[in-house]
């Protein structure tokens, strides 16, 4: 019994050697992978990702970044398009405040900063709305300054059927829906190319949903830019994972985002 015992004993004592020999040949093993470049974790100053994109108010991309904001307040009964300083708005970055009329003017770039050709995918939605601003918004957007789109909500016949007529305004494009504003996709963009997007946003003065006794109201939108990973790779949860022929690394850069916030004040409120 007690040569068995001792046995037994034996048996342990190989048994926990082997786990422990094997441990430390794994540790060794992933230690070295990680420091000999097999494996690159989020660590941007160490490695280029292939893959990513920022943005940024100045087209030196001095202080870039993965999110901006811009907000105004605006009164009155809205404006007529030909008042916005388009001219004045082209020559800005950032926000472009008007000394004359109330309304959105932002101007900003987002750039390729990774190693290969991408397509980038951008969306525009609404958040928040109170008191039914997004009925005579106009969202204009110009890409590159020589593409204009000017994005509405859908305009209702009225009583006798007739849709309303505008003077001097560009045609509209319907939100995609309730709450979407517009969905675009640009291919081929190459590394360390630019980009340029001036968003106005105005409550339009000709719109016959505009309230004259309207005292308050808000409206809220992003503007969402991704990488088109359908068309290069594919992620789950904003991780991508690595193939036979790529680096393991976690875009971090891979979604960025602009947000817009208007706030409406009657001249009573002002």
């Amino acid at each position: 019994m007690k040569f068995l015992k001792r046995l037994s004993f034996i048996k342990i004592y190989i048994i926990g050697a082997l786990l422990v020999i094997f441990v430390s040949i794994a540790g060794t093993i992933i230690y070295i992978k990680l420091n000999s470049g097999d494996y690159v974790f989020t660590d941007v100053t160490a490695y280029d990702p292939p893959y990513s994109i920022l943005i940024a108010e100045n087209a030196n991309f001095e202080f870039s970044t993965t999110h901006l904001n811009a907000e105004s307040i605006v009164d009155g009964l809205g404006i007529a398009y030909d008042s916005i300083k388009l001219d004045d708005i082209q020559q800005s970055e950032g926000q472009f405040v008007d000394p004359d009329q109330n309304y959105i003017a932002y101007s900003f770039y987002i750039r390729n900063v990774g190693t290969a050709p991408i397509s980038i995918d951008y969306y525009m939605r609404i958040t928040e709305v109170f008191d039914g601003l997004d009925e005579y918004i106009r969202i204009l957007i110009i890409e590159d300054d020589t593409i204009y789109r000017m994005y509405q909500k859908a305009d209702q016949p009225d009583e006798d059927n007739n849709m309303p007529i505008y003077n001097q305004l560009p045609p509209g494009i319907n939100f995609l829906s309730d709450t979407m504003i517009l969905r675009e996709t640009r291919y081929n963009f190459k590394p360390n190319q630019v980009k340029c997007f001036r968003v106005i946003m105005w409550l339009e003065e000709q719109d016959p949903n505009m309230i004259d006794n309207q005292q308050i109201g808000r409206i809220s939108t992003q503007l969402t830019f991704s990488i088109d990973t359908d068309a290069h790779i594919s992620f789950n949860d904003n991780h991508l994972l690595s193939s036979e022929d790529n680096d393991l690394w976690f875009p971090i850069y891979s979604l960025c985002m602009v947000q817009f916030d208007m706030y409406y004040l009657s001249n009573d409120q002002v």
